[in-house]
């Protein structure tokens, strides 16, 4: 589910980028017919000037915008760099929109702003939001982690000394046995005289030898059933482990997918801030091609000036030569 939420996540990214690169280029052309359009109408000298620094400007704001943006690759500020990040963040975006506002037309503008902000933005806030999540995931699984390790650790030190309390209770059961039997030779060296007591010594013997060998038969069984649920413990534990390994390999393959495709929406990126190059250079042709233009229709109307000031000269002559003709 995780991965396939970053996949959808990454998808959602690259459909942004290419949406404000379309919105982008449509802007580009929109300029170059309002261009071309002021360009055939009367009084194109001073017209075409206004628009062609529109361009300009939004260009230049789509560049500063994107300089300017965070990139989701680099390392992690400190808090405090994050902090000052966040306090300056309004006042860029709050001059670079006076800045676009205050150079172009309303509809322009908003075209600008509308392409600038919003993929980056929507991209930004996404990827902060997916990383918060995928860490405090982590944090939490750790901690779980981390506490049933301690509880493993403190049941087997519970049956650890359970089982030391054993062996010692036999220890002592032995000794007794011992005593018991030194107890008997003694009492054997006094037959002739106490066999009566030397017969329930033995059969006092005998009962305490099946009693201790029923209660040793119990402890064996005890401690062997301890020793089982010890073994059972340690094979619960080593497959939580394998299962938290496997966990955190499929962690680790995810985040490498999530930073394949931020390389993939960085290089998508570039390719689109280097289309929009192309594009201000192009506008930039177009300003000088205007330019010469403009030059080429004031020097023809210089000419047609220059021509119709002969024409009058000329004129004038023709009447001057006709009024004595008109006399004769």
């Amino acid at each position: 589910m995780a991965s396939g939420s970053s996949a959808e996540h990454s998808v959602m990214s690259t459909g942004a980028v290419n949406a404000g690169a379309a919105e982008t280029e449509a802007a580009v052309k929109r300029t170059n017919l309002a261009i071309t359009n002021q360009a055939l109408m009367p009084g194109a000298e001073q017209r075409p000037s206004m628009a062609l620094t529109a361009t300009s400007t939004t260009s230049g704001t789509v560049t500063a915008a994107n300089v300017n943006l965070p990139s989701s690759t680099a390392p992690a500020p400190t808090q405090t760099g994050t902090h000052e990040a966040e306090e300056a963040w309004p006042f860029v975006t709050r001059a670079l929109m006076v800045a676009v506002m205050g150079s172009q037309a309303p509809g322009t503008a908003a075209v600008t702003l509308l392409t600038v902000f919003r993929p980056f933005v929507d991209g930004w806030a996404a990827a902060r939001k997916e990383s918060k999540r995928w860490k405090e995931r982590a944090e939490a699984y750790l901690a779980e982690h981390h506490k049933h390790k301690t509880e493993l650790a403190h049941q087997h030190e519970t049956v650890h000394a359970q089982t030391q309390a054993l062996q010692r209770s036999l220890a002592e059961s032995k000794a007794q046995l011992r005593e018991l039997q030194s107890h008997h030779s003694t009492l054997g060296s006094s037959v002739s005289s106490l066999e009566k007591k030397l017969a329930e010594a033995e059969a006092t013997a005998l009962a305490a030898k099946q009693a201790h060998a029923l209660e040793v038969q119990e402890r064996k069984k005890q401690a062997e059933a301890m020793s089982k649920s010890a073994q059972e413990a340690k094979a619960a534990y080593e497959k939580l482990s394998q299962e938290a390994d496997k966990r955190a390999k499929a962690q680790d393959l995810a985040i490498s997918s999530l930073r394949d495709k931020v390389k993939e929406n960085e290089a998508a990126k570039a390719k689109l801030e280097e289309q929009l190059g192309s594009r201000t250079a192009k506008n930039a042709s177009l300003e000088e091609a205007l330019a010469q233009k403009t030059q080429e229709v004031t020097t023809l109307e210089n000419r047609v000036t220059e021509l119709n000031t002969r024409n009058q000269a000329l004129e004038q002559q023709v009447l001057a030569y006709q009024r004595p003709t008109g006399r004769y």
